[in-house]
């Protein structure tokens, strides 16, 4: 008897009718992501003139970034990839109408396979196609730059890691330039420690908010069917203003204005914490968010 939750072969049959069915939407999403990496690779060293001779000689090689552009290509790659979580509000397109929920809900494969479909699609595939869109931009910016600035050294390919750490891998952490600059003794203790809380931070806040608002998004798109990302993000705002609000008065209420510490806020068990919380969010919205889609079938189908 056929394994009814998950079966390779009716899920590969399953996938490729999805992504033929959609095959012009990814087609035109991956190709913005694309078109949007080489406009800005391709148009913000000409409109600051990073290549110009002034301002090459006046650039400083801090952290292992040998090229000017480094950081501006790594400012836009976190907000690209913010943007790309948004991809996750189709996440349950299927819902959108009574024709589509009654082919989805009548076609010949599982919930959970349909459900790991769309996971794999939305979360997986269209990052990673953005991820490999920008450092093809990123190699045409090399290709165009160093050929057409002439006497110009510093025109390098970015790090592919320097783009998955956000920049936060500790061979990019400028120590010895602040260290050199500070002059005391343990300078660089110090300094090190700094970049460790800062780059837990920024890393915790980019690749888990991320996926966070992916969750998010999925998660509201199994409640609205129609512009559920709008609908998603206003409700995400409205929920962190009232319930902020309402945390605040509490406090007040409670402790008055005695300062209140964390209990973490010793060295990265903050950060550790946090981490753990966020994840435990992420997978409880997952969750949450199938179950929400196996209710369609049940209650909605028609």
């Amino acid at each position: 008897m056929d394994n009814q939750i998950f079966a390779a072969d009716r899920f590969s049959a399953y996938f490729k009718k999805y992504v033929v069915e959609k095959k012009t939407t990814f087609l035109i999403s991956a190709g913005m992501l694309f078109i949007a990496a080489l406009a800005f690779c391709l148009g913000w060293p000409e409109a600051r003139e990073v290549y110009s001779h002034d301002v090459v000689s006046n650039f400083v090689v801090i952290g292992n970034v040998t090229d000017p552009m480094w950081g501006p290509e790594l400012t836009f790659f976190t907000l690209m990839w913010f943007a790309t979580t948004l991809y996750c509000a189709d996440f349950y397109s299927v819902l959108s109408g009574k024709k589509e929920r009654i082919s989805v809900f009548t076609c010949p494969a599982s919930n959970f396979e349909k459900f790991t479909t769309y996971f794999l699609i939305y979360v997986v595939i269209l990052p990673l196609i953005f991820f490999a869109s920008f450092l093809l931009a990123d190699a045409i910016r090399v290709w165009v730059y160093s050929g057409s600035t002439f006497g110009v050294d510093c025109v390098h390919y970015i790090a592919p890691k320097y783009l998955l750490s956000f920049g936060c891998a500790s061979e990019y952490w400028q120590t010895e330039y602040y260290a050199s600059i500070l002059a005391e003794p343990g300078a660089i203790e110090k300094i090190k420690e700094m970049f460790e809380v800062r780059a837990a931070l920024q890393f915790s806040f980019s690749l888990f908010g991320g996926l966070l608002l992916q969750s998010l998004l999925a998660l509201g798109s199994s409640i609205w069917t129609k512009k559920s990302g709008l609908k998603t993000i206003c409700f995400g705002m409205i929920f962190g203003i009232v319930s902020s609000t309402l945390f605040y008065w509490g406090m007040r209420a409670f402790f008055g204005n005695i300062a209140m510490e964390p209990r973490f806020s010793e060295g990265m068990s903050f950060f550790y914490v946090w981490d753990a919380i966020v994840l435990a969010v992420i997978i409880f919205n997952w969750m949450l968010s199938y179950a929400r889609f196996k209710e369609w079938e049940v209650i909605k189908r028609w």
